[in-house]
């Protein structure tokens, strides 16, 4: 374990051990900031990691890392249409609708708009050459 991920690991302990005790030693206002950063110390740590790289690489991650920002911009669109309901069904259908549209429209519309070729490459240069 790298130095990085050491100390994040310390803060989300001594954290959770400071709530777990009825009193966190951090105020409660800075709680998600503290917790951020601590798994953000985790992350940077552990990605420095072989064992680590061979795990973020895999198929199904690389997948919801693909569609993931179109997934978080359907997500709260379909839930809002579908009128939610407290049932183990609704959450199934909901998520398996929001990973098909978030799929669908990074496959079928984003990707194949990313590949066209640029429209005014002339007036892009023009505009860098006037900013500089």
């Amino acid at each position: 374990m790298s130095a990085l991920a050491a100390v994040g690991t310390a803060v989300i302990i001594g954290t959770f051990i400071g709530i777990g005790n009825g009193r966190a030693f951090y105020p409660n206002v800075y709680l998600h900031e503290v917790l951020g950063a601590g798994f953000a110390l985790l992350a940077f740590g552990a990605l420095a990691s072989p064992r680590w790289n061979a795990v973020l690489s895999n198929r199904v991650l690389l997948f919801f890392a693909l569609i993931s920002y179109n997934l978080y911009l359907y997500n709260w669109m379909i839930m809002h249409e579908m009128k939610p309901a407290s049932n183990v069904a609704f959450a199934v259908v909901t998520v398996g609708a929001s990973i098909l549209v978030a799929s669908l429209v990074t496959f079928l519309l984003e990707r194949p708009l990313l590949r066209l070729p640029d429209p005014l490459p002339a007036a892009k240069a023009k505009d860098c050459a006037a900013s500089a």
